[in-house]
């Protein structure tokens, strides 16, 4: 009785889980993401912002997959992730990828674009600007 005891105590306090996360969320510093992720294959920088870029990284989600991850950082704050190019990592797939500083660029560019007023709701299109209600 007391081995199985001792045993099932062995057992539940080696399934004690840890403080420190293995998610990327937004708002992270940069050093935090470097450490979850990895050393980035790319980097880019412009004006206030940081670009990380890994490419052909096993996707969690799937079993059979690669991606290519986008971090974004304003100031050293995670404000934006993506994946893309998502692909079985047995088939070869020729994919024409942007750089880490041309992804910035086009990012950078975009944010001086109109909100799109389908990704919010309650928004109009007046006079070519973008109006937002908060009617219930």
């Amino acid at each position: 009785m007391k081995q199985t005891l001792f045993f099932l105590f062995l057992l539940l306090t080696g399934c004690v889980t840890t403080t420190e996360s293995n998610v990327v969320l937004a708002g992270m510093p940069k050093n935090q993401v470097i450490k979850i992720e990895g050393i980035p294959d790319e980097q880019a920088i412009q004006d206030n912002y940081e670009l990380l870029l890994y490419l052909n990284k096993i996707h969690p989600e799937f079993s059979n997959g690669k991606a290519d991850y986008t971090f974004i950082f304003n100031k050293n704050q995670l404000i934006e992730y993506s994946v893309e190019n998502i692909s079985q990592k047995d088939k070869i797939q020729v994919t024409v990828r942007l750089t880490a500083k041309q992804r910035l660029m086009r990012w950078v560019e975009q944010l001086s674009l109109p909100v799109n007023p389908s990704a919010t709701a309650n928004c109009m299109i007046v006079d070519k600007q973008v109006n937002c209600s908060n009617t219930k």
